[in-house]
């Protein structure tokens, strides 16, 4: 859905129709193909005033009559004014978590899931032994998820599995339960792995997945890394703001990515 269609409906529907941003926020996450746990969720509460405090977004009837060539144009039946949401909870700032940094493996496997379909590009220690992939779709809402966004999630992770599983030479397969810590347990005995990495998950149910894995999996030597690229932890401290905060440091920050001598790196690691 375009982003000016977002803006719109989550709009009308805080403030014109006057219903919770909560209720609006779960059905674009259960439905939308390109549900996202962070930017759906701050999105909502960027039009609410509850992100930035104090600053709403008011969809407009000569913006929608325009950017919709007059298929829209709906006078008189939207708010005339955006009065910010309230909330006594307080969400400060956070840090980058150190990346958890894996070191002396023998055989480790590498996990994919829907928070990151790029296993190609991750900053790997060498070469996986298997990829294995996971989805977490079910676990966006108490509500059922739309057929729409479970296809969507689980191509998308079936995909980058077989990409990665070409990439790398390995096997790859997906797990065949939503048990993440059994399935990840049977995976490594069967692949004789002592490790299991996967690309950093900041928030949703990746996240909620993984340390349920972890809990799972604590009584036993299998250990579950999360690694973040060189190149997130550069730029992300920047993204607190919005997008042009991180838009004027993107010169500074190309300087100080080496990309060619990654992609040698990594060329030397597969042998």
């Amino acid at each position: 859905l375009h982003n000016h269609a977002r803006m719109w409906f989550a709009s009308i529907w805080v403030f014109t129709l006057q219903l919770p941003w909560q209720l609006g926020a779960d059905f674009f996450y259960r439905n939308l193909l390109d549900g996202d746990p962070a930017s759906n969720t701050l999105g909502w509460r960027w039009v609410c005033g509850l992100h930035t405090k104090g600053k709403t977004y008011l969809a407009r009837v000569s913006n929608i009559a325009n950017y919709t060539d007059n298929r829209f144009n709906p006078v008189k039946q939207l708010a005339l004014t955006a009065p910010p949401l309230e909330e006594s909870a307080e969400h400060p700032v956070r840090q980058l978590p150190a990346p958890d940094t894996p070191q002396g493996l023998s055989r480790f496997g590498l996990l994919v899931t829907e928070e990151d379909c790029s296993p190609t590009t991750l900053d790997l220690p060498g070469k996986p032994q298997s990829i294995l992939g996971a989805v977490a779709t079910e676990l966006r809402s108490p509500l059922d998820v739309g057929k729409p966004a479970r296809s969507f999630a689980l191509g998308a992770v079936v995909d980058a599995v077989d990409r990665g599983s070409r990439y790398f030479d390995v096997p790859g397969a997906m797990a065949p339960t939503n048990d993440w810590g059994a399935a990840i347990a049977r995976w490594a005995s069967d692949n004789h792995l002592d490790t299991v990495i996967t690309p950093y998950a900041p928030v949703g149910p990746v996240a909620d997945a993984l340390a349920r894995a972890r809990r799972d999996l604590s009584e036993t030597d299998l250990q579950i890394l999360e690694v973040q690229r060189s190149y997130d932890g550069l730029c992300w401290p920047h993204a607190s703001k919005g997008y042009y905060k991180l838009k004027a440091k993107i010169p500074e920050l190309l300087d100080a990515i080496p990309l060619q001598e990654t992609a040698v790196s990594k060329l030397r690691a597969l042998g």
